[in-house]
C-alpha cells in the first residue's frame, strides 16, 4: 500500500490530504501550527507508516508558501530522522503546482484542493521528474539572515534617494558629494551641520575634525555654503535631514556587518570562494547577495531549486546576444568559442551543493 500526503500550509494552521495508490482520499484534516496540532500529525503519519508494506511508499509534499511551511517540513524530518517512519519529504515550487492543476482542470482554488492536488501529485510519480525544494538544514538560518540583508540594502538605497531629493532643496552645494557615492563622511557631515547657516557658522576647523575632510575641502564646503542657493534652510527641513543621514549611517554600519559575518560564514567554501576571484565582483554577491538571473534559466525551469548561498551562477551583462540567447535557449557552440575569443570575464556558470563545484563554461 502507497500513501501520499499533500499539505497546503496557510498562516497559523494546514490541510492536509492522505490519499492511497489508486487515488482513494484516506482522510482530509485541517490542522493547527502548534503542538497539539503536530502531535496528531505525527501520530497520523505513524499509523500510515505501519500500513505501508516494505515495497510502499510513504511521500508527503508541501507547497513552498514563503517559509510558512518550515515547522512542517521539520516535523516531517524529524519523523523520518528518528526512524518513527520511512518518509520522502518534497517542497514545491507554487507555479509547477498551479500548472500541474490547471492541466487537471482544477480551478477552483482552496486550501483543500491544493492538499488534494498535490497529494495526486506524488501519486502520478511526477515528485520524481521535476526537482523539488528538499533542502533544509543549516543554510537556512543563512539565507534568512541572506534576505533580511538585501531587504536593509534595499531600504538604505530609499533613505540615499530621500537625501539627495532633501538636499537638493536644503544644500544644493553638497549633491556633488552624493552624486555617485554616499560616503560616511558627507552623512556625518549633514547630520551635523545639515544647513549651509550651520555649516558656515561652524567654519572650516570643526568640518576637518571630520574623519576624511581635509583643510582644503572643509574650505571649499563652507565658502560655497555662505553663498548657497538653497530654498529651504528652515529649522523643521535642517531636522529632517539630519534625522535621514543619521539613519543611514547607522544603516549602512549594520548592513557592513551583516555581509562581513555572510561573508565569514561561507568564504572557505569552493564557490563563493571562485566567484569572488572574478574581477568586479565583490564579496556579498559572491556570498548570495542579490544578482541578475541568468538567460538561461527561463521559466520553463519554474521547478528548479533556486540558488542557495554559495551556489550561484552568473552571465555577464554585457553580452550583446543576452536577450536573444534568452528566447533561443542554451548558448551555442559557435557563440561560447566567439566569447572565449573576446576575452569574455563573465561567462562563468559555477553549480555548488555544498563543498561541490562543477565548472561548466570557463574563460
Amino acid at each position: 500500500m502507497n500513501v501520499y500526503v499533500g499539505g497546503d500550509v496557510s498562516k497559523g494552521y494546514a490541510d492536509f490530504c492522505l490519499m492511497d495508490g489508486d487515488g482513494e482520499i484516506l482522510l482530509e484534516i485541517q490542522l493547527d501550527d502548534t503542538r497539539q496540532g503536530h502531535s496528531r500529525m505525527g501520530e497520523l503519519i505513524r499509523k500510515c507508516h505501519r500500513k505501508v508494506d516494505s515495497e510502499g511508499e510513504l511521500e508527503v509534499a508541501l507547497e513552498a508558501t514563503g517559509g510558512m511551511e518550515r515547522n512542517w517540513l521539520h516535523l516531517f524530518r524529524e519523523l523520518d530522522e528518528s526512524g518513527e517512519a520511512d518518509l520522502e519529504v518534497y517542497r514545491f515550487n507554487p507555479l509547477v503546482i498551479r500548472r500541474f492543476a490547471e492541466q487537471n482542470l482544477h480551478r477552483n482554488k482552496t486550501d483543500e484542493i491544493s492538499a488534494r492536488v498535490l497529494a495526486d501529485y506524488l501519486r502520478l510519480g511526477l515528485a520524481e521528474t521535476k526537482a523539488a525544494y528538499t533542502d533544509e538544514g543549516p543554510d537556512d538560518g543563512l539565507k534568512t539572515l541572506a534576505r533580511k540583508t538585501q531587504r536593509m540594502t534595499e531600504r538604505s538605497v530609499d533613505l540615499q534617494n530621500e537625501l539627495k531629493a532633501l538636499l537638493q532643496r536644503t544644500h544644493p552645494e553638497l549633491v556633488q558629494y552624493v552624486r555617485s557615492h554616499v560616503s560616511k563622511w558627507i552623512l556625518r557631515l549633514i547630520k551635523q551641520y545639515p544647513t549651509p547657516e550651520q555649516v558656515a557658522e561652524a567654519g572650516p576647523e570643526a568640518l576637518s575634525e571630520i574623519p576624511y575632510v581635509t583643510e582644503e575641502k572643509a574650505t571649499r564646503i563652507v565658502e560655497a555654503a555662505r553663498t548657497s542657493v538653497a530654498s529651504q534652510t528652515d529649522e523643521d527641513t535642517g531636522l529632517t535631514l539630519s534625522l535621514v543621514a543619521e539613519d543611514l549611517l547607522r544603516l549602512t554600519g549594520r548592513i557592513d556587518q551583516l555581509k562581513e559575518r555572510l561573508w565569514n560564514k561561507v568564504r572557505d567554501r569552493r564557490a563563493p570562494h571562485l566567484i569572488a576571484s572574478i574581477e568586479g565582483i565583490g564579496k556579498w554577491s559572491a556570498a548570495g547577495g542579490k544578482r541578475r538571473r541568468c538567460p538561461r534559466e527561463n521559466d520553463q525551469q519554474a521547478g528548479q531549486r533556486p540558488h542557495p548561498i554559495g551556489a550561484l551562477r552568473l552571465c555577464d551583462r554585457r553580452h550583446p546576444e543576452r536577450k536573444q540567447s534568452a528566447r533561443a535557449g542554451p548558448l551555442r557552440p559557435a557563440h561560447r568559442a566567439r566569447q572565449a575569443s573576446e576575452g569574455c570575464r563573465g561567462c562563468l556558470h559555477a553549480e555548488a551543493s555544498g563543498d561541490r563545484v562543477r565548472v561548466l563554461e570557463q574563460r
